[in-house]
């Protein structure tokens, strides 16, 4: 009777560790199958446009649902200029906000500049010069800066 205590307090003991462990573990397969679909998806987008907005849609919904910042924003810059190019351009404005979103939380400025000029170019299409020339705007002011940084380091280096 105690060997079955002490087996079971050890077992309950275990249990969260070896859940965290089968956690994570899922948790990177994930991650892998949303960098994968991502890949793929921006190696057919000139071959298969259509397979490939499909790739771009299951990993947004599986980087969705795991809170996956880096998907997130691939997926969504992917399926905005496909939305883009389909003339959709109100869905195409909901992704590249997404892009916009995920790029300043990553602090990545090359996507940022990416979601700008996207933007720009989306409510241009959309005949809204003033939001997209907003957009440009702020684009070529993070162009501006980030050269200025580069050219900075350089001297300095």
């Amino acid at each position: 009777m105690q060997r079955m205590i002490v087996l079971m307090v050890c077992l309950l003991l275990g249990a969260p560790d070896l859940w965290a462990q089968q956690h994570s573990t899922d948790l990177q397969a994930e991650r892998a199958r949303v960098d994968e679909l991502t890949s793929v998806s921006e190696e057919i987008k000139f071959s298969d446009p259509e397979l490939a907005a499909e790739y771009s849609q299951e990993a947004f919904e599986i980087s969705k649902r795991i809170n996956y910042h880096k998907g997130l924003l691939k997926s969504s810059l992917q399926l905005s200029i496909f939305k883009r190019d389909e003339k959709r351009t109100r869905q195409a404005v909901r992704f590249a906000d997404v892009v916009l979103e995920e790029a300043i939380f990553l602090q990545d400025q090359e996507s940022i500049l990416e979601a700008y000029s996207l933007l720009s170019t989306i409510y241009a299409l959309r005949g809204q010069d003033k939001k997209a020339s907003d957009f440009r705007s702020r684009y070529e002011q993070l162009l501006k800066r980030k050269r200025e940084a580069e050219a900075a380091l350089k001297e300095s280096g």
